[in-house]
């Protein structure tokens, strides 16, 4: 069964002896199984069918495609934020600045030696976005991540166009120059903006870019 085309397609060998049903995501097969009968209790799910299956279960297998697109669909909506939750008592919290304060303010058993996780939390369809949060899904959000390997361009900017100078200082990549005291420290969100995009100029102006 295809989640592409909606349809079964039906591949047989010479002498066939049996039925088995394949899904196909777009990217990846995946088997599906038949559930043995409820008397059956213990048995294994049933990855041989009968024959005659094909015709009898086509219908069910393009229905579990149509399911499986709905939840792509439905996981392509959601949206995930990173939380810190307390080891001692589980409640969650927005920053490693909020458990401060909850530890403070919140009374634990004796074994509690203020430790925390990270837990990530996913957004459904609907669901408001946290504070101080962006989301990396929406079409007016650009993206940047560093490169994996010294050949790609990206925001760490590791290349043949590294290292540059800006301002009579030497930057290893864009990101330790758009990083620096001298960039955070600017008083408005114009300024550092420009001092990003000097820092952009310089790099493709270095003798390596223009080489």
């Amino acid at each position: 069964a295809s989640c592409e085309t909606l349809r079964c397609s039906t591949y047989s060998a010479d002498a066939p002896t049996a039925s088995v049903f394949v899904l196909y995501t777009g990217q990846h097969y995946d088997p599906l199984v038949g559930q043995p009968a409820a008397s059956d209790a213990g048995a294994s799910p049933l990855r041989r069918l009968p024959l005659d299956a094909g015709v009898r279960l086509a219908a069910s297998a393009i229905e579990i495609a149509r399911a499986h697109n709905a939840e792509a669909e439905r996981r392509k909506l959601e949206r995930r934020v990173k939380r810190i939750k307390c080891g001692g008592c589980g409640a969650i919290v927005a920053d490693n600045a909020a458990f401060q304060a909850h530890c403070t303010e919140v009374e634990h058993d004796d074994d509690f030696t203020y430790e925390c996780e990270q837990v990530e939390l996913v957004l459904g369809e609907g669901d408001e976005l946290p504070d101080g949060h962006v989301d990396l899904e929406s079409e007016g959000v650009h993206a940047f991540y560093n490169a994996l390997s010294s050949e790609a361009l990206s925001l760490s900017m590791r290349c043949t166009l590294a290292p540059f100078v800006l301002d009579g200082k030497r930057y290893p990549t864009l990101e330790a120059a758009i990083t620096a005291d001298a960039v955070a420290d600017l008083p408005s969100s114009e300024q550092r903006a420009a001092a990003v995009l000097s820092a952009v100029r310089a790099q493709y102006a270095s003798e390596a870019a223009e080489g």
